[in-house]
């Protein structure tokens, strides 16, 4: 169960995730999932190889065995997906307090080859780590059809969530948790990073000289498409 609000001033109702599915037309989808067995082979052989070589970061492995309790609990935490406005769309909203570090949710999505040559890559794209340098297939985590509430989230320059890169279960997973404490009500957002803008126009919160510049944006696009998450 989620709450979400069409409205502002926001008028939260609990809804189940058939609903949530009908109502943005996605699959929800709790965890990374493979577009095919071949895929998902790729994936896990070339993550073995790499470990076998030492290439995968320590610190992405600690972080996979700090968040994999978390990672395979496939919570909903408490939050409310509240529409903001025509220009923002929807956002994440926290409905209980969250301590610095404390995991959101992972960046669920269709894990599936992105091609160099040509752009078929959207906004809610997230690039997938390559852990060898020789390795030429490039993917990428697609939320904008099968994914999360975690696809909801939107930008700031000044956020208090962040998107972090963990290996986890043989293969790399992207964990969005808090980088300071949130309060209730807060909005959740992070920062995509330069590459997502540099296609893209931000645009500052009506209200941003309250929060010191911080941005958001355009239609509620929740994550950067980028080589390094």
């Amino acid at each position: 169960m989620i709450k979400i609000s069409l409205v502002n001033p926001p008028q939260d109702r609990v809804v189940g995730r058939s609903h949530l599915e009908r109502l943005f037309e996605i699959h929800y989808t709790p965890q990374l999932t493979f577009e095919n067995e071949e895929v998902e082979n790729f994936i896990r052989s070339t993550c073995a190889k790499a470990d076998r070589k030492g290439k995968i970061d320590r610190l992405a492995k600690w972080l996979g065995s700090y968040h994999g309790l978390d990672l395979d609990a496939e919570k909903i935490p408490n939050i409310a997906l509240r529409w903001i406005h025509e220009k923002i769309g929807y956002g994440m909203f926290a409905d209980e307090p969250f301590k610095k570090w404390q995991f959101i949710g992972e960046y669920a999505g269709l894990l599936r080859r992105r091609n160099h040559f040509f752009h078929n890559v959207n906004d809610y794209c997230f690039m997938y780590p390559r852990p060898l340098k020789l390795q030429f297939k490039a993917f990428t985590i697609d939320s904008e059809k099968r994914g999360n509430f975690t696809r909801f989230i939107n930008h700031s320059d000044l956020p208090n969530a962040e998107a972090i890169c963990v290996f986890h279960g043989g293969i790399f997973r992207v964990v969005i948790r808090a980088c300071k404490a949130i309060k209730i009500g807060e909005e959740i957002t992070y920062d995509y990073g330069e590459y997502y803008w540099q296609r893209r126009v931000k645009l500052v919160e009506e209200n941003s000289l309250k929060i010191e510049g911080a941005w958001l944006s355009k239609v509620s696009y929740p994550i950067h498409d980028t080589e390094t998450p």
